[in-house]
Order: structure tokens, then sequence, then C-alpha cells
């Protein structure tokens, strides 16, 4: 693991590294010079043989003592430029955050939100400061160490030619001896406190997991009246943290006395046998005190070592979490196949587009009439170990290739015509939404090709309660801001500004949203979280046709609004595709020489799908048919009919159990536009009187 953390700190800022390491060994050299010239100090003043026994000598020693500490400071304030542990930080977090961007799905699932933003925030931070960071200081101490042991050898060495004796290699073997007892100490002490350790980290992570939920679900604690049960287990879990940090204190504080007891047990025996060597004078005063000096500051570095060692190993639990994530599956070589695909198939597509009639006639180009085709897809969420081990449900279908829990699309062959406004129904868990992202190509497929053509820009829209941080207008404005690689509303140009007002309007929100949208600059808006469902949900369509995409996907965009709100959201849809965008500009320039639009969105409404002119309804077991009209929707000023009269119309139909699957079937009924416009086919299968 230390030449892991070496290999990751010399590789991503190698100058920064370099420049470090030389940096610290430079200070270790001023150390053994300053011990060195330390003892010729005291035998200055103790000999009055000595050479510097006199003024001028005193005061050459003192300059060498203390001008070194000039390079000390310049180079502890240089190195905090040098940026080794902010680019170590910058690329994990950048490479974490692209890993999470491409996660695959069912992986996105399994991640625990709380820890992954503790990972990101906190555990990340931890492991550069405590863990990588440290191994600077610690190749510092070790080198040091090194210095000091060849100084007292090649002096003990020295001594011996110069016909003193070999007293000195006593300093050597006591000096060899600390490092020994220390490396038993700690594989001795190694095991227990890295497990107590990682039960404080695991303790903490629940703690914090336990208040994030409580947080999340407070409505249902205080409906409940749960909030002394919610607060006895809040101390419970607490009071396991301060047991366990209890436990970890006493441990390190144990860890770090044995090398306190060291540094004192070698001032004992060098106080003995040092001082008795003095005595009998084979051994100068300069040299006892350099050999104290010297000896200490072994000690001192040997318990530097040791807390860069416990600092590292109190990172293990963050760089074990960060591993984790960053070796999670990803979808992106999914995704990159299905684009190589697309661009293989490009030209052929376009050969075919070059043969409409449309394009023969002048009428339309060739890259217009391009349809997005859907040939054999099929959807499988991948499962996790943990997945497959877990107990089945009773009644569930067996995991096989045949029929698998995790499949929601088989064996799909749809194509969507540029212009159309398509409205897709079924009952929940038969893959209305997870057809649009594979369309809308959020999801790669598991089998099967998407072509979508690549001058094409989609944009999926799938209503949610929360909202992108920010203020209002810059969720407003946020895909577009996006698409022009943008960070702020203010840099959007003033007709780009209007426009999003004149979309507000248009469906029909607050004057108090609308406000804050048009005076951005001046007035933050209303707090995202004091608005209601509805408006979060026009803010999200909102936002999704300012964007103005050729190809707008929308999930459940007016199930849960009001009949008037969700007519407003219909008709803007029916605009985005008639006028090739809404609020587009002058009424004189709408429709003008803009590519068309095409709008997919999914709802169980009969009212709302009716509007659409193709309407395709999810069966289960692998049933999606389509159902079309004579005529575009209802003409304006026509009759209209409620939604609770659309839904009476819908007929009951049975469910087959199994994994649902799509395929698509033409039903050629349709009726006049007086009748409403749609087909009298089951737009609601399952539906009953009223319901949704």
């Amino acid at each position: 693991m230390l030449k892991e953390f070496a290999k990751l700190c010399y590789s991503i800022n190698t100058p920064g590294a370099r420049w470090l390491l030389m940096g610290d060994q430079i200070a270790n050299v001023i150390f053994i010079g300053q011990v060195e010239v330390g003892k010729r100090l005291i035998n200055a003043l103790s000999l009055e043989d000595n050479d510097f026994h006199n003024s001028e000598g005193i005061l050459f020693l003192a300059i060498l003592l203390t001008a070194p500490y000039a390079f000390t400071h310049l180079f502890t304030y240089r190195k905090q430029f040098w940026k080794v542990g902010g680019m170590i930080r910058k690329e994990m977090l950048k490479d974490l955050m692209m890993r999470c961007l491409y996660y695959e799905e069912a992986t996105r699932d399994e991640v625990n939100s709380m820890e992954f933003k503790q990972t990101f925030s906190q555990h990340v931070f931890k492991l550069v400061s405590d863990g990588y960071m440290k191994f600077f200081e610690l190749a510092a101490a070790m080198g040091r160490v090194i210095m000091l042991f060849l100084y007292f050898l090649i002096y003990a060495v020295k001594s011996i030619a110069e016909g003193d004796g070999g007293q000195l290699f006593y300093f050597v073997a006591l000096f060899a001896a600390v490092p020994i007892l220390a490396y038993v100490y700690m594989l001795i002490r190694t095991k227990k406190s890295t497990q107590v350790r990682e039960e404080t980290e695991d303790a903490k992570v629940e703690l914090m997991s336990y208040m994030d939920a409580v947080n999340d679900d407070y409505r249902i604690v205080a409906d409940c009246w749960a909030r002394p049960l919610v607060i006895k287990e809040v101390l419970n879990k607490i009071n396991l943290v301060n047991k366990y940090l209890v436990d970890q204190g006493a441990r390190t504080a144990n860890d770090m006395a044995f090398f306190g007891w060291a540094q004192e047990l070698v001032e004992f025996f060098v106080i003995i046998v040092a001082g008795n060597l003095h005595i009998h004078g084979e051994i100068t005063l300069g040299v006892f005190t350099s050999t104290m000096a010297g000896l200490r500051g072994a000690s001192a570095q040997y318990g530097r070592m040791y807390k860069a060692f416990l600092s590292m190993q109190s990172c293990y639990p963050a760089l074990w979490l960060l591993v984790q994530y960053m070796n999670l599956p990803m979808d992106l070589d999914q995704r990159l196949a299905t684009m190589d695909k697309s661009r293989k198939l490009w030209p052929e597509r376009l050969a075919m587009a070059q043969k409409h009639e449309d394009v023969v006639s002048g009428k339309a180009n060739a890259e217009d009439v391009m349809p997005i085709i859907l040939t054999d897809v099929e959807f499988e969420y991948k499962v996790t170990l943990r997945q497959k081990l877990g107990p089945r449900a009773p009644g569930s279908v067996a995991d096989t290739a045949e029929s698998s829990d995790y499949r929601v699309l088989r064996q799909v062959n749809l194509e969507v015509q540029q212009g159309t406004l398509i409205g897709v129904s079924g009952p929940p868990g038969h893959g209305k939404g997870t057809l649009l992202r594979v369309l809308s190509e959020v999801l790669p497929p598991t089998k099967g090709q998407v072509f979508v053509p690549s001058h094409l820009r989609v944009h999926h829209c799938q209503v949610q309660e929360n909202l992108y941080e920010g203020s209002v207008a810059f969720n407003v404005f946020f895909a577009l801001l996006a698409s022009k690689g943008l960070t702020k509303v203010e840099e959007l140009s003033k007709e780009e500004r209007d426009r999003g007002v004149r979309v507000c309007k248009a469906l029909d929100m607050m004057p108090k949203i609308v406000e804050s949208v048009e005076k951005h600059d001046a007035h933050t808006g209303t707090k995202l979280k004091g608005l209601s469902l509805t408006t979060r949900i026009r803010i999200q369509v909102a936002r999704a046709l300012i964007a103005n995409p050729e190809v707008l996907v929308l999930h459940m965009p007016v199930d849960s609004l009001r009949e008037a709100q969700g007519d407003r959201v219909i008709k803007q849809l029916v605009e985005f595709v008639r006028n090739k965008g809404v609020e587009p500009g002058s009424p004189s320039t709408r429709g003008g020489r803009r590519r068309p639009r095409t709008c997919l969105f999914t709802s169980n409404h009969a009212y709302f799908l009716q509007q659409a002119d193709k309407v395709w309804r999810a069966w289960s077991r692998g049933r999606c048919t389509r159902s079309s009209s004579s005529s575009r929707r209802p003409p304006a000023g026509g009759p209209r009919t409620s939604r609770a009269a659309a839904a009476r119309r819908s007929r009951s139909c049975g469910w087959a159990p199994g994994a649902p699957s799509l395929e698509e079937t033409t039903t050629g009924a349709a009726v006049p536009a007086e009748a409403g416009g749609a087909a009298e086919e089951p737009l609601l299968p399952g539906a009953t009187d009223g319901s949704s």
C-alpha cells in the first residue's frame, strides 16, 4: 500500500513531488550538519585549546546553527504552491464524478447516497491529507533516521581509525535496537488497532445514515408520533460511537507512549554509558551532547514515522470506499458501442431517406425524414451480486435467460417519424419509462440497436419531486445553459431569457415564479423547497421546452397535474410539434426553416393521450399496440371530452402475469375528428371508471 501511495503521489505531479522529496532531504542534511556544529560548539566552549575557543569562532558557529532556518522557512512557504495534494484531490474527485455519471442503472440504485456524499466531500480529502501526503512525511523521517545512523557509523569508524577505541559502536547498536523493537511492537498492535478503527468508522457511517434517513422521512416520524423512539435510537448510536472512540483513543495513547518510553530509555543508557566514557576521558563533552541529541532525534523520528503509519491506516476505510466506487460497473463501453453502430448505419439510412417522396419533390430535406428506429431492442437491468444472493420474493418468476425478473423490454421494434406527437400508456412496471430512456439514449440497450440520427438533439425529462440545486431561473434555463456550455443565466442573450419568460407564462406558472425568472439578477425567487409539486413539474417541463431540442421525451409530465394545468402542458407539447418549438419568436417566423420537432410522452389518462397523433400501449408479455387517428387532434373550438368521460370510455382488460416487453402492432381503427380524434380502442388497459 505504501508503494501505491508513493506511485500516485509521484505520477500525478512529478515536479512538485520531486521538489518535496528533495527539500525534505536537504532539511535532513541541515539537521545532521547542526548536530556536528553543536558538537563543535560544546567542544569550543569546554576546551581552551580548541580552534573555535574565541569570539570569532563562537560567532561563526552561531551563524552556522541559525542561518539554515532561512531555508526551512522558504521551503515551508514554497511547498504550499507545488500543488501535490491539490492535484491528487482534483484527479480523484474528477474521476469519481465521471464514473458516477456513467454508472449502470442497477449500480446506481445500489449506491448508498449517504456514503457516496461522505466519500466525495470528506473521505477523499481525508485520504489525501492523512494518507497520500503522509508519504512525504514518512520519507522525510526515514531519511533523517538513515542519515543519523550513517553519521554515527562514520563517526565510530573514524574513532577507531584514530585509535580512540570502538566505544561509539555501543551507540550504533543502541540506535539500531530502537526500530527493531518498534517494528515488533507494531506487528503485535496493528491488527487490533485496525479493527477498532474500522468499528469506529462503521459506527459513524451508521449514525450518519440513520440521521439522513430520519431527515428524509421526517413526515413519517411526525405522523407516527415516533420522535421519542428516534431520539432513543440516536442516543444508542451516539453511545456506541463514543465507546469506540474511547477505545481508539486509549490504544493510540498507549501506542504513542511506547516511543516516549523508548526515548526515555535511550537517554537513560546514553547518560550512563556516555557519561562514564566522558568522565574517564574517552569522549569529549561535545561527543556526549551530540550523541544525546542524535539519539533523541532518532527516537522522535521513529515516533513521527509511527504517527504517519497510524494516519495512513486510519484512511483505509475511506480508501476502501473510494476503491469500491471507482470500480463499480459503468455503461460507457455500451454507449460507445451503440454510437459506433449508429455511425455505421448512417449512410444506409441517409440513402433510404433520399428516396422519400417529399425529398424527391423538394419539400423536405433528407435529414428531416430520417426516422428514429428501434430494432430488436431488449433491456435488462443487470443484477448485482447482492441481488443474486438475496432471498427471492414468493411467486416471482425464476431468473433465467428466457424469463428474468429484471428484463423490462423484449424484442421491441418501433419507428418514430419526425414531426409527430406520440403518447405511451400502460400500467406501472411495464416498461414505459424504460422505453423512453432507451429511445433517448439515457440507457444503452442490452441487445438490439437504437438508431437516432446524429443531427437530432434528444432531451429526456423524467419529472420528479426534486429540482436541481440553484435558483428557479437557473433550473428553468439549466438545459439551455448546458447545451451552450454556460454556467450563469446572465451569460444568455436577452432574446433567450425573454423566450424563457414567455414559456413560463404559456405554462400558466404563478406570477412569483415568472418574476423570479424575469428578474433573476435582482430577485432570487421562491426557495425551491417551498414550491408545490405541480409547480416543480411545470418548471421541469419549461426547462425541456426552453432547450428546444429536435426530439423531446417526457415521462409522466401531466398525470400529477390538475386538468387545467395538464391542458396547458399538452397544449404546449402540441405547439412544440406543430410550430417546431414553443414561443420560438414572432408569429411570422414560426415554423420557418427549422427542423421538425418530435415529442413522446407517457401518461395513463386517456384525456391527455387523445391529443397525440399516435398512442403506444404497453401490454403484458411483450405487447405494445399503436393506435392512430385520421386527424391530428380535435380542431380548435370543436367538442371536447372531459378527463372523466375519457376514462369511462376506456375498457378494462386483463393482465397476464410475467415480465413485460414491447412490440408494435397497428390498429387501423380511426374515428372522425368530431368524435374526439382518438380511436375507439382501450387506451387504458386495466383502468376502471375514473381511475388513472
